[in-house]
């Protein structure tokens, strides 16, 4: 395919990067079916050179435009309690999100882009535990001027797309993340220490994570098809928040009537990584990656103009930081 056919090839699937080609998209798709596909499944995939393939998939990982993230449900792990903290510091946040990312039970900081607010998300075990975190760790902070926390009751995370997507085959209860119900699956230690892994590279290799977990490669090989055929985790390919050129936003919505038939339609939205249901006023939140600012426009015209959206209010994050071990 010549330079101009796979520019235009690029334009037409609404990619936001123009230097990305019609190969860079295909291996994106292919990752975005599996995860942890080798570059000699890709190269099957994608009917292409495993050499190109494998010369695209580094370029990308590189640039920070290709990143596979492996979901884990907290409630699995014994903390079904998931919070939104939103804090508005005193004299900037840099101090206080270094402080809170020691904090156990911190999961992800977003530093907003005024330096004055920070969106934390946490899991407990309990209502108590959450309290005792709030109160012990976050509201005893001499730097935090305000704060205000909301249950998370469901999560979704769709899978990642450049130009929207079409969910009816698949709906909403496809894409959960977080159901909101009682988790009956227990984990043991070995999956303790493979999730572990994967939450922190979820393209490790099975002779890496046999090595950790004392197993042999089949052995780790069959754990891992489990975990993944229970659901346990869910893999994600996505741009990393960090590269250059992505900017992350979050997006708050007052919703009049069902929350969750508007969480269906934010699901099929460009550029949607993470989709909550919570408590409080506003009671949906939508988290994009995007590159640029029209993007972000776009997104944020989008979502307002939904029927059942009363009002939305938007933060644009500086830097997010995800603790590893505490989803």
């Amino acid at each position: 395919m010549s330079d101009v056919s796979e520019a235009a090839a690029a334009t037409r699937v609404g990619t936001p990067w123009p230097e990305l080609d019609a190969t860079d998209l295909e291996v994106i798709a292919a990752l975005q079916r599996d995860g942890r596909a080798s570059i000699a499944k890709l190269a099957r995939d994608t009917m292409l050179p495993a050499a190109r393939v494998r010369l695209r998939y580094e370029r990308l990982v590189e640039r920070g435009l290709l990143r596979t993230v492996a979901l884990i449900d907290p409630a699995i792990l014994g903390r079904p309690v998931v919070a939104h903290v939103e804090i508005v510091a005193r004299r900037g946040t840099a101090g206080l999100a270094e402080r809170l990312a020691r904090v156990p039970g911190v999961a992800w900081i977003g530093v907003a882009d005024d330096y004055e607010r920070l969106l934390v998300q946490v899991s407990t075990s309990t209502n108590a535990e959450l309290a005792d975190l709030v109160n012990r760790h976050i509201q005893t902070d001499a730097e935090v001027d305000t704060l205000g926390t909301s249950i998370v009751l469901r999560s979704w995370a769709p899978v990642f797309s450049f130009s929207g997507h079409d969910t009816s085959g698949t709906g909403l209860d496809a894409l959960a993340w977080r159901t909101g119900a009682a988790s009956e699956r227990t984990v043991d230690e070995i999956d303790r220490i493979l999730l572990a892994l994967l939450e922190t590279d979820a393209r490790v290799s099975f002779t890496a994570m046999a090595a950790s977990a004392g197993l042999s490669v089949p052995a780790t090989r069959q754990r891992m098809m489990r975990l993944v055929g229970e659901r346990v985790i869910q893999l994600r390919t996505r741009p990393d928040t960090s590269a250059e050129g992505v900017t992350a936003v979050r997006i708050l919505m007052e919703i009049r009537g069902d929350s969750t038939a508007v969480a269906a339609e934010l699901a099929t939205m460009p550029n949607v990584t993470y989709i909550s249901e919570s408590t409080g006023q506003r009671p949906l939140s939508v988290e994009l990656l995007c590159a640029g600012e029209s993007q972000i426009a776009e997104g944020y015209a989008r979502i307002s103009r939904l029927q059942a959206v009363r009002s939305v209010r938007m933060v644009r994050f500086r830097t997010a930081m995800f603790q590893t071990g505490n989803w």
